[in-house]
């Protein structure tokens, strides 16, 4: 893992023993390779031998050739100029293993399948098990997509020591990332050590969250480290300061570079700060200059990630100097951002370094030859790349691993969804570019926030198994059909599952499938219950009194009968001992909500709606807000409603055609909630992607009153419902609504 290119099998096997030895290119650069390999396979240093490039190779053991060990990237300091500089082949018969690559990259990531094959690569750390497998005998040609693959790791909103960056990295090089984008700088914190300004670090990289102060930072030396750790697995360091938001850190220590000039402290919450580094005021540039000058000292990386994302202009536009930049440059507030990353980018390109930046640098009008780094969607990507600019797929939808991989809501991290099989079907390739726009694409990043994520063990949650999957989607030549892509990726993951336990990485366990939030019945229900797909070889053990499952509770086995209203707690137990998060449903018995009375004349197909702007993050509440009013057709998106920050509240009837229980699943972007006869059956509120939500409730047959309230923050918007009951197939819930004429 990652799924090589190419693979064809055939019999036999290659056993390795104590008289293995390693034959390797006589090269530097090929040397280190080798002994760790040999590290990995048990096999004594004074085995691991060089042969000169013209002679023949060894009839037996192991041999790593490469034509041009010296001719790729250094890893320090620049990503590959093409994929094949990271191809290899590797040749496993009866009598020996061949490894050839063109350069040490290539030959590294081949050293690494071999090993993997051997059932001895440590996923972190140095040496593998006592003794490996037997090798099967096998042809593999490998190469990656995409010459960038990225992760990221803030370290700002909560921080790792360098132990804990040094394992993030070696978790990276297993998966054969080439890209660790280290993002150092934030509202919250200032992580890295600048010897001309120790005020940034003194002051920015401590705060008091809870009433107790945190913080830490690298030094310079340290952060050195890292960097030579990362070379040695091929990976490259790329290091972010945001500018010219998410500042406050260093607004914290430099009042006077704000647009206010107002004290202020590192603060303890999350959001967007409308205090941004002042866009006027020359200092700002000098500070900056000062802190890219020893940035680029300490990180070779020619790619240097300075932000651009999520700037406020608020303190611009009221900012004597920043207006009288606007005025002396002719510039709008939104091209002033423009104006300021350019001289950031000035910056760096007199030091020989080029700029990444997150994707609102496009409305700046200031990509320029930056990198742009792709996070509000794939069709940002694709605008970028189609602009000519050379482009990072980052969208959070698919790779913002801060977000929890189940609905359990006991992980870390953001209370948004991002389930495995998401990860599994990101293509980094947007479509419908030609040749030479898809030229543009490098490659794509995965991103790791640590807002809600304050430890090792949380990092560890929140990554795996995603990263994996992450990792075939930048590597492998990706798979059409979903089902075969999870059913291949699972069978795979659960071979590595032992790796992944003996070197302690608390990897992320999938709850058992079936279990409802609450799910209404009239007269008899079934607890039913099933493994998740990537866990087959787990146990599910229940209770019906609300306790957490332990494992002498009972197994799941067959449908177990209700007849009275049960709390059902579920979770699945693996034969390592790990387990999943406890997931909870309530089976209500319940009787049928009665229909209204009599019915409503002139009622026609549609909905009436209160249409209210702002800048939302919650479901408002409707009552305390005046809106205008409209009808519409069916539930959906008027054309006079605005882009995004609105709420609409819906309200119509539901003509129910028969008793019974009913379902309705609502998919939304962002906030919905629906309400039948008062009573709110599902809910899915806040900021998140495209998802579901679904929720039941028992109606007598007649009309019922319906009441949807909805909210869109930013970026994309979705809404619809959908409804299933007896002798009624899922379809969208048929709203019927009076003529609304009041505005």
């Amino acid at each position: 893992m990652p799924r090589p290119r190419q693979v064809t099998t055939c019999s036999g096997s290659l056993v390795l023993d104590d008289r293995t030895s390693i034959a390797f290119e006589d090269d530097p650069a090929v040397r280190p390779i080798a002994l760790r390999l040999g590290r990995w396979l048990g096999i004594d240093a004074s085995r691991v031998v060089p042969i000169a490039h013209a002679s023949p190779d060894p009839e037996k053991g192991i041999v790593l050739r490469a034509s041009t060990p010296r001719a790729g990237r250094d890893p320090a300091v620049s990503l590959p100029r093409d994929v094949e500089e990271e191809a290899y082949a590797l040749d496993v018969s009866g009598a020996r293993a061949v490894v050839r690559a063109r350069t040490a990259a290539g030959l590294a990531y081949g050293s690494q399948t071999l090993a993997q094959l051997a059932g001895v690569r440590p996923i972190v750390g140095g040496t593998g098990v006592a003794s490996p497998s037997p090798l099967p005998c096998v042809h593999i040609d490998d190469a990656p997509r995409f010459a960038f693959r990225a992760m990221h790791l803030d370290v700002a909103r909560h921080f790792f020591d360098k132990q804990t960056i040094e394992r993030f990295v070696d978790l990276l090089s297993f998966y054969r990332f080439n890209v660790f984008h280290w993002h150092l700088t934030d509202d919250q914190g200032f992580r890295l050590a600048i010897r001309s300004h120790p005020e940034l670090t003194n002051v920015g990289a401590r705060r008091q969250e809870n009433g107790v102060e945190t913080g830490g930072f690298y030094t310079q030396d340290e952060a050195r480290e890292v960097v030579a750790f990362a070379k040695e697995r091929f990976v490259t360091v790329v290091p972010e300061v945001e500018t010219p938001g998410h500042a406050r850190a260093i607004l914290a220590s430099h009042p006077e570079l704000s647009c206010t000039g107002k004290t202020m402290e590192v603060p303890a919450t999350w959001g967007i700060f409308e205090d941004v580094l002042c866009a006027g005021n020359d200092a700002t540039y000098a500070l900056l200059d000062d802190v890219l000058g020893e940035v680029a000292e300490v990180f070779p990386s020619k790619l240097i990630h300075v932000g651009g994302d999520e700037v406020p202009k608020t303190r611009w536009e009221a900012c004597p100097k920043c207006r009288a930049r606007m005025k002396s440059q002719h510039l709008s507030s939104e091209a002033l951002g423009g104006y300021f990353m350019h001289r950031v980018r000035e910056s760096l390109g007199k030091r020989g370094r080029r700029a990444l930046a997150w994707d609102e640098v496009l409305e700046m009008g200031s990509a320029d030859d930056a990198v742009v780094v792709a996070w509000q969607g794939a069709e940002r990507g694709a605008k970028a790349a189609r602009d000519g600019h050379d482009v990072i797929m980052a969208p959070h939808e698919f790779v913002y691993f801060n977000k929890r991989q189940s609905r359990s809501g006991a992980e870390p991290g953001h209370d948004e969804y991002l389930p495995l099989s998401r990860v599994l079907g990101f293509d980094p390739m947007p479509a419908g570019l030609s040749p030479s726009e898809a030229a543009h694409v490098l490659g794509g990043q995965g991103a790791l926030w640590t807002e809600f994520v304050r430890t090792p063990e949380d990092v560890d949650t929140l990554l795996m198994p995603r990263l994996a999957a992450l990792s075939e989607a930048l590597w492998s030549v990706p798979v059409a059909d979903a089902t075969a892509r999870e059913a291949s990726f699972a069978s795979r993951s659960r071979a590595q599952r032992s790796m992944m336990d003996r070197a302690g990485i608390g990897y992320f366990v999938n709850p058992p499938v079936g279990l409802r939030a609450k799910q209404t019945f009239l007269d008899q229900a079934q607890i039913t219950l099933a493994l998740p797909s990537l866990y087959t070889d787990g146990i599910v053990r229940f209770t019906t009194d609300g306790r957490d499952p332990t494992p002498s509770s009972p197994a799941f086995v067959s449908p177990v009968d209700l007849k009275d209203t049960t709390s059902v707690a579920a979770r699945l137990f693996l034969p390592s001992g790990r387990t999943s998060p406890v997931v909870r449903g309530v089976f209500e018995r319940t009787t049928p909500s009665p229909a209204m009375p009599a019915p409503l004349a002139s009622l026609q197909p549609g909905v009436n709606y209160t249409y209210v702007e702002g800048d939302f993050r919650r479901l408002p509440d409707f009552a305390k807000l005046v809106g205008r009013r409209g009808r519409l057709p069916a539930l959906g998106f008027d054309p006079s409603f605005r882009k995004e920050r609105f709420a609409v509240l819906y309200e119509g009837f539901l003509d129910v055609p028969e008793t019974g229980v009913y379902r309705f699943v609502a998919t939304s972007d962002d906030g919905v909630a629906l309400e039948i006869d008062g009573r709110r059956i599902l809910e899915d509120d806040g900021t998140h992607p495209e998802r579901d939500s679904d929720g039941d409730i028992a109606l007598a047959a007649g009309r019922h009153a319906v009441r949807i309230p909805y909210f869109q923050g930013t970026m994309g918007k979705a809404l619809s419902i959908t409804m299933e009951g007896p002798h009624f197939a899922r379809a969208p819930m048929p709203i019927v609504a009076s003529f609304n004429t009041r505005k």
